[in-house]
């Protein structure tokens, strides 16, 4: 028999140990994606009419490419939180759960250094097209 009250066995963050920290993650990434979107967004407008030259000469300017690299990370983050709990709440089989988190981890990270490649290449590129 369990003599634990409920609050005792809440306290234990559930069979993984880790929900809390998951949650309060997702939380904080989407709190920081609302700034990031809105600058998103009014780049984008920005750049709406420009060509590339004048697209690479914004991402020359340190703050465009910083808040940009933020912007990817965030929602990369944020993105990937999200997938993993549906993945871990619909998946039942073990053996596919597993290997879709992987895949899971293994695109994120893809995508990551990808993403942070090309800004960093753009945002340090010559202007010589």
């Amino acid at each position: 028999m369990d003599y634990r009250t409920p609050l005792s066995r809440a306290r234990g963050l559930g069979s993984a140990h880790e929900g809390t920290g998951h949650f309060v993650s997702q939380r904080l990434s989407s709190w920081a994606l609302i700034p990031l979107t809105f600058w998103f967004v009014v780049a984008l407008a920005y750049l709406a009419g420009s060509d590339s030259t004048q697209a690479t000469d914004w991402f020359h300017q340190p703050l465009n490419a910083l808040l940009f690299i933020s912007f990817l990370l965030v929602t990369l983050w944020h993105a990937n939180l999200g997938v993993q709990v549906v993945i871990e709440d619909y998946l039942y089989c073990d053996v596919l759960k597993i290997i879709s988190l992987m895949l899971l981890k293994g695109t994120m990270a893809l995508l990551t250094i990808a993403g942070l490649y090309f800004i960093v290449h753009i945002s340090f590129a010559t202007g010589a097209a």
